[in-house]
């Protein structure tokens, strides 16, 4: 269903929902681009009270909230990566949290995320990711391979600084790219991402390229264009994001196209 077909609230939203759900958006539009991601956020009110007191906060936007992203295969038995990507409006930073898959976090040491995930699926492996960090998110998102192709093939190429000469599988087959600084298209980008945090479950290589991938689309997304580009996210991912989180945020947007975030990553 496309979003526009989606009867939307006309209540009047207070001004404080309006700041958290234009976190929400900004980070569904661009962290999906790169992954995935996010809705309603719960404020941190010890967090609101700081950023009050920092000049360097964005101008009436404060809060924190964290989502969830897990990438499958097409067919959705099969986990490829799974990080929480925590936005922290009163410091402008992003902080990504790539997660084991394979890690056993029960108190038997017998399930893991992929475990959960094959038992229970995204909901189930939501809650086996807060007991392994403590980190209760404010929303999820599952995004298959091509889904996640989709998405690319929506906000654009990404350049990366390839260490050494890799071969992606794309739909024409099988593409060698040499070492150094390169550009890829929607396909090469999700094999690259995929393939690279899987191998010897990369942690490192996952957090980098994200963060690779969140910067380039944070400088090329077109603000004027969030209508579409929400529209491919909804219809390509599993989320709790709603039509009316977007829509109710949509005169906020703007307040993110001026700002520089920082990136950091925590394991």
């Amino acid at each position: 269903m496309e979003y526009n077909e989606l009867k939307i609230s006309n209540t009047k939203e207070n001004a404080k929902k309006k700041i958290i759900t234009a976190l929400i958006v900004f980070a569904v539009v661009i962290i999906a681009g790169a992954i995935a991601s996010v809705a309603v956020i719960a404020k941190n009110e010890k967090k609101q009270e700081e950023s009050a007191a920092m000049s360097s906060a964005i101008p009436g936007l404060t809060g924190d909230c964290s989502f969830f992203v897990a990438a499958v295969e097409d067919n959705k038995t099969d986990v490829d990566f799974a990080l929480i990507i925590r936005a922290q409006l009163y410091n402008k930073t992003f902080v990504i949290m790539p997660i084991d898959i394979n890690k056993k976090y029960d108190e038997n040491g017998s399930r893991s995320l992929t475990d959960s995930y094959k038992n229970g699926g995204i909901m189930e492996m939501n809650e086996a990711a807060k007991k392994i960090t403590g980190i209760s998110t404010d929303r999820y998102i599952r995004v298959t391979r091509s889904g996640l192709a989709m998405i690319f093939g929506e906000l654009g190429h990404v350049v990366f600084n390839i260490e050494s000469p890799i071969t992606l599988n794309v739909s024409e087959g099988i593409v060698s790219i040499p070492a150094g600084e390169r550009e890829l298209d929607y396909e090469e980008i999700t094999d690259y991402l995929i393939k690279g945090s899987k191998e010897n479950n990369n942690l490192d290589f996952l957090a980098d390229n994200v963060t690779v991938i969140m910067k380039q689309y944070l400088s090329s997304v077109n603000y004027e264009n969030t209508d579409k580009l929400f529209n491919t996210l909804i219809n390509n991912i599993d989320t709790d994001i709603t039509a009316s989180d977007y829509f109710s945020a949509k005169d906020c947007i703007k307040a993110f196209e001026s700002t520089t975030f920082v990136f950091k990553s925590e394991f």
